[in-house]
């Protein structure tokens, strides 16, 4: 069963559809969405840095230090934790790893969004116009 609403603009009438809201509904919806993964990949990406950082001062501190026994502390969470140079190295190693792997995610969800996205929005400025529906953010 099809409902629909007729929207007029100055000399015309649009039939909006229930399809066409539900398809300007998942835009919504999906915009939200990219907003946040967005938000969430820059996250990431600061804690990549982060970890590089970190990364690049064990093995400074590996080079200066002579004594293969001598310990670093790492701080995880909200507590320091004492590790050997290697066991410090092989964590943030496995850290920079699961965040690479997190980054990817979050570039392949973002790239099917924006995929998504833009067949909805081919759509619907194909019905209704350009003039008529806004659905970029800068539009507003």
């Amino acid at each position: 069963m099809s409902t629909s609403t007729s929207v007029g603009t100055a000399g015309s009438n649009i039939v909006v559809t229930l399809e066409d809201q539900d398809k300007i509904n998942r835009f919504a919806r999906l915009q939200g969405k990219l907003l946040d993964l967005t938000d969430d990949t820059n996250v990431i990406k600061n804690e990549l840095q982060n970890v590089e950082d970190v990364i690049q001062e064990i093995e400074l501190k590996m080079m200066e230090d002579d004594d293969e026994d001598s310990k670093i502390q790492l701080m995880i969470g909200e507590m320091f934790t004492n590790f050997t140079y290697e066991e410090a190295q092989k964590w943030i190693e496995d850290k920079q790893v699961g965040l690479k792997q997190d980054l990817e995610s979050n570039v392949d969800k973002i790239e099917t969004i924006k995929s998504e996205m833009n067949s909805l929005k081919a759509a619907l400025y194909s019905k209704f116009g350009k003039n008529n529906i806004h659905l970029d953010v800068d539009d507003v």
